[in-house]
């Protein structure tokens, strides 16, 4: 400096006789002392332990000649300190004045070969650059700051808040999946449950909770709301008296004694013109009607209740004119023609014929068997309904066992004509009488099949509100079941990360809590005796190489499943999941490798973000291949991913490590993840597009 000149500068030459103090075992010394003076040659090691006196370092100032003498008399070797004057050559070899002539000669001859060292080299050539030096100036020197010191206090903390966190998300993880499943279960409507022609010709649809009107060209028209009406629930069969009042079973919303299954449904009378409902046999509360039909004629009700074996006859006012006991089936379909009362035979394919006069209510007249040749060979030997309509009866007989269904046509007299082939026979089929044509309903179906008079099939009826319906209902169903997966997928994935959190904390904490972290010393003293490992010169050559031929291999895999005709879905989940490795190769090639320099027997690590320590022996730690001093983590590289040359690392790293601590893959994954290395935000950047993806495919699953 400049106010040092003119000022004489005691500097010291630092020899070695090789003497070993006592207590100290030689084959450690010496091991100590070539790692000291980074001494790789055996034969060169074993000449400075030959007796003769060997210069060491020349010209040191006082305080480092001090340092170096301290450190070797702990290695166990006995050094001495030689005083050069200010103005003797730098370079001239100094000797104690105790040493003859003979020893001062044996001085210059060992100082006569040069020295080899890295630190001496470096020590030389103060000024000379090396390849794998950092700016010095940018280096930030490692704290042990109270926030360090902390570090095992707050990880439990934030360890006990996970858990409690997870243990928060796993109870609503629970109580969602509970409510899902309790959840009321809304009727899904598939199609209309029954079909009504009012007393103008005008389709009446039931689906759901609401009324369908359309006018006689069938054109929707509007929508009745159930409960507008008072009442809760409606079943078929539902059909018109001559006044345009709708009959049909069900209950009555305000009725507290109705039970909440369909056991107990009562024929309810209904005024759509006043919003108005109310029971037809208000006063016969036992009678359970399970079929019915109106007389055109009189406006009388011929009923049926099964559970009694009853066939009842009762007038508008609902007041009972007659009763008696038949023969019923479990699903009784009721018809009037030609003053006769017609209803499907318990035992099999055919129609009982019946009385209705009060006179001779409930007598039987005749069983008449309906026997198309392919319904016999189908099996289907029960008429599940039937109705005249355009001067024919229709039939649908139904297979008891597998259950299939046909279609049948008959004159009059029940002589068979015609199989009319359905485009859809299963589900629950309901025949009506629409004018000259014949409706056939299947509740599986929006369309209504449209019959002609001979058979034909016609263009179907289908009502743009019972589409409208579905589609709201469809809408409504999946975005309720869209928020209870969610909110499931929400905690479950709460759960599970917490849970994690959770975990990696108490690792944190028990590999921080037994740490005496210290702060790193300053460069200052020694930086230009520093020896840097230079890094791998194709280093970033190779990783771009290596984000090509993955770029590739994605390109394959998105171009195959495009092939695939795969779904977007899967698509989507497909690209994020390939994004992860991608990000995680970004990362590597945008950060720095870090930097490993060496000094004397200790190791200076810099890492991606430019703080650095220096420590030795036991301070430094190593897993695989990392390089760790505190929270200061060098991944020095692998044959994928090469970093530093193997050959530098082997030479100068290895040995250096030998008296190092190896640490366990919880305690380098910790402190990898606590400097934020590009590797561990590699692999979370891949768990987290892993994740994702996997989301991905259960939203399809959802949606």
């Amino acid at each position: 400096m400049k106010g040092d000149i003119g000022r004489e500068v005691n500097t010291f030459n630092l020899t070695f006789s090789g003497e070993i103090l006592a207590g100290k075992d030689p084959a450690a010394v010496k091991l100590g002392f070539g790692k000291m003076f980074t001494i790789d040659d055996p034969v060169r090691l074993e000449h400075c332990f030959s007796g003769e006196t060997v210069v060491m370092r020349r010209n040191l100032e006082r305080k480092e000649a001090a340092q170096y003498y301290h450190e070797m008399q702990v290695l166990g070797a006995g050094g001495a300190l030689v005083k050069v004057t200010a103005g003797a050559r730098v370079d001239t070899v100094r000797v104690d004045p105790q040493l003859d002539a003979q020893e001062a000669s044996k001085v210059k001859a060992v100082l006569a070969e040069p020295l080899r060292t890295a630190t001496d080299a470096a020590a030389l050539n103060p000024r000379q650059h090396q390849s794998g030096k950092p700016n010095l100036y940018r280096l930030r020197p490692f704290r042990n700051s109270g926030e360090v010191r902390n570090r095992s206090v707050r990880a439990q903390q934030h360890m006990r808040q996970s858990y409690t966190l997870g243990a928060i998300a796993l109870i609503g993880f629970l109580l969602a999946g509970w409510g899902f499943l309790e959840q009321p279960t809304e009727p899904i409507i598939t199609g209309a449950d029954a079909v009504a022609i009012d007393q103008r010709s005008r389709p009446v649809l039931l689906a759901g909770d609401f009324l369908l009107l359309h006018d006689r060209s069938g054109i929707s028209t509007g929508e009745v709301l159930l409960d507008t009406i008072g009442v809760n629930t409606l079943k078929p069969p539902m059909a018109f008296d001559n006044t345009g009042t709708l009959f049909a079973l069900g209950s009555l919303t305000i009725d507290d004694t109705e039970r909440p299954d369909d056991t107990n449904l009562q024929l309810l009378r209904c005024e759509l013109l006043t919003s108005h409902c109310q029971r037809f046999l208000p006063d016969l509360k036992e009678i359970s009607v399970d079929a019915f039909v109106i007389n055109p004629v009189d406006g009388n009700f011929l009923l049926i209740d099964t559970s009694a074996g009853l066939l009842l006859k009762a007038n508008r006012d609902g007041k009972i004119l007659a009763r008696a006991a038949i023969e019923i089936p479990a699903h009784p379909v009721l018809r009037l023609h030609a003053g006769l009362l017609l209803i499907n035979s318990p035992q099999g394919t055919g129609v009982g014929v019946f009385r209705y006069e009060t006179s001779a209510f409930g007598q039987q007249l005749d069983e008449i068997a309906l026997l198309p040749p392919a319904a016999l060979e189908a099996g289907q030997s029960g008429v599940s309904d039937f109705v005249w309509s355009a001067g024919f009866w229709w039939a649908i007989l139904k297979n008891p066992e597998s259950g299939s269904m046909g279609l049948y046509r008959f004159d009059e007299d029940w002589n068979y004509i015609q199989h009319v082939l359905l485009p859809m026979a299963n589900g629950t089929l309901q025949l009506t009488s629409w004018g000259e044509k014949t409706l056939v309903n299947n509740s599986h179906s929006i369309a209504i099949q449209r019959l002609s008079a001979q058979g034909a099939i016609e263009a179907p009826l289908v009502s743009t509100q019972l589409k409208t319906l579905i589609r709201r209902q469809q809408r409504r169903a999946s975005v309720a079941t869209a928020v209870w997966l969610a909110v499931l997928l929400i905690c479950g994935l709460g759960a599970v990360v917490s849970a994690c959190a959770g975990y990696l904390q108490g690792l944190r904490r028990l590999v921080y809590k037994s740490r005496r972290e210290r702060g790193a010393e300053p460069l200052d003293d020694f930086a230009d005796s520093l020896h840097w490992i230079e890094p791998m010169q194709n280093g970033p050559a190779l990783l771009r190489r290596r984000r090509f031929s993955y770029s590739l291999l994605a390109l394959a895999a998105i171009l195959v499943s495009a092939g695939q005709s795969v779904t977007a879905w899967p698509f989507v989940a497909l690209l994020i999941a390939l994004s992860g490795p991608a990000a995680a190769l970004l990362l590597l090639e945008r950060h720095p490798v870090g930097h490993i320099g060496i000094w004397r027997d200790r190791l200076l690590l810099v890492d991606h973000t430019g703080m650095y320590h220096l420590a030795g022996g036991s301070d430094v730690q190593y897993r695989g291949h990392f390089l760790l001093i505190d929270d200061i983590v060098v991944f020095c590289g692998s044959r994928l991913l090469p970093m530093f040359p193997d050959t530098q690392i082997e030479q100068w790293i290895t040995p250096m490590i030998i008296g190092g601590t190896k640490v366990d893959r919880n305690t380098l994954a910790v402190k990898l993840l606590q400097a934020r290395h590009p590797l561990a935000q590699g692999a979370l950047a891949m768990i987290m597009a892993a994740i994702a993806a996997i989301s991905m495919l259960c939203l399809q699953e959802i949606f």
